[in-house]
């Protein structure tokens, strides 16, 4: 099952960004996130993939960025 968490307008599902769970060289499948197919990153947890997503989005469109010096 794909996920599409992005949204633009509040409102609107941006299917370009999609979360599916994919083998990916881990022992057990992970949640991948993908824009337009192409790989963005994976994770263990749902929320993690979203928030790589999430940043993708971010990112694509300009906005600003807020590093942790951690």
């Amino acid at each position: 099952m794909k996920y599409h968490p992005i949204t633009f307008n509040g409102v609107d599902t941006d299917t370009r960004y999609a979360i599916a769970k994919e083998f990916c060289g881990q022992s057990e499948p992970r949640f991948v996130a993908r824009f337009c197919g192409a790989w963005i990153g994976q994770s263990k947890f749902y929320v993690s993939a979203v928030m790589l997503a999430a940043g993708h989005s971010c990112a694509r469109r300009g906005c600003a960025v807020i590093l942790s010096s951690n």
